[in-house]
């Protein structure tokens, strides 16, 4: 996975933090990288937890449209989704240099009510504007959720 292409790495042209998050789901998958079932790197999540990240975007994309747990095989096989509360992720605005952007961000004080299988998962969140004519794909890094 090159940190070349991660959107949310904590450094000066980029901002936010936690799970990576990238506009290219080519970059996802630890296959890339060790091959499948190669565990070197990868996030480790209870079941019952959402993994936290930030995430920062144009203002315009206001609205949260998806927000799935996609169960993976690796290199772009999926064999489930989950579907946790919309409202786990929490979306914030604010103005840096005078652009209107919005942080999206979770939090890991929450617990799912209904925890995940165990297993190997990716995040898919799409943000939208206001009248849904505009849309942004964000796929996470491969994690794993463990019964920990």
């Amino acid at each position: 996975m090159s940190s070349l292409n991660i959107i949310n790495r904590s450094v000066a042209s980029f901002r936010g933090g936690g799970l990576p998050f990238y506009t290219n789901n080519a970059y996802i998958f630890s296959a890339d990288n060790n091959g499948f079932n190669s565990n070197v790197g990868l996030w480790q999540v209870p079941t019952n937890k959402i993994p936290t990240f930030q995430v920062w975007v144009d203002g315009i994309y206001d609205t949260v449209s998806t927000f799935d747990f996609l169960e993976t095989k690796g290199n772009n096989e999926f064999i489930g989704t989950f579907t946790p509360p919309i409202g786990a992720v929490q979306g914030y605005p604010v103005e840096t240099n005078g652009n209107n952007e919005i942080v999206y961000q979770t939090s890991d004080s929450g617990t799912l009510i209904t925890p995940i299988p165990q297993g190997r998962y990716v995040i898919n969140l799409i943000l939208s504007n206001t009248l849904g004519t505009q849309f942004l794909e964000l796929w996470s890094e491969e994690f794993m959720a463990l019964d920990c």
